[in-house]
């Protein structure tokens, strides 16, 4: 048995289970199983036990009340939540701008200079001449 809401993906039972499909959509059927289904081919994507415990039923009453309460038109939403100090998710915030950690110092390159070789001074020849 599985401990978390987390479903059992339908591929993966597909894997060993040749005939999962036509199992998960009588289980579904039958009300044991909640299934998501893709929307371009309406296959099962997704599984999880049907817990009968929590299926309850709803007073007439809170269901009254509920769609008594109206809401405000689609491009007035918008308003309405401005209003109370409430900013819509897709709106632009105001982003601050990261404060720039102090970058470490670059090492300057080291000068070339002449190198000179004077342990070999007998074996090495002298090609400065050579030099534009």
């Amino acid at each position: 048995a599985q401990h978390t809401a987390q479903g059992l993906s339908v591929k993966e039972l597909r894997d060993g289970w040749p005939d999962a499909e036509d199992t998960i959509s009588k289980l579904e059927t039958e009300g044991k199983l909640l299934v998501t289904r893709n929307k371009k081919d309406n296959h099962a994507r997704m599984v999880w036990p049907n817990d009968p415990s929590l299926n309850f039923e709803i007073d007439d009453e809170f269901k009254a009340i509920w769609h008594k309460i109206k809401l405000p038109e689609p491009a007035a939403l918008a308003d309405e939540l401005e209003k109370e100090g409430l900013t819509p998710a897709n709106k632009h915030r105001i982003t601050k701008k990261p404060v720039k950690t102090q970058e470490k110092p670059k090492r300057k390159a080291r000068a070339g200079g002449k190198t000179t070789n004077v342990h070999m001074a007998g074996v090495l020849r002298d090609y400065s001449h050579l030099k534009k």
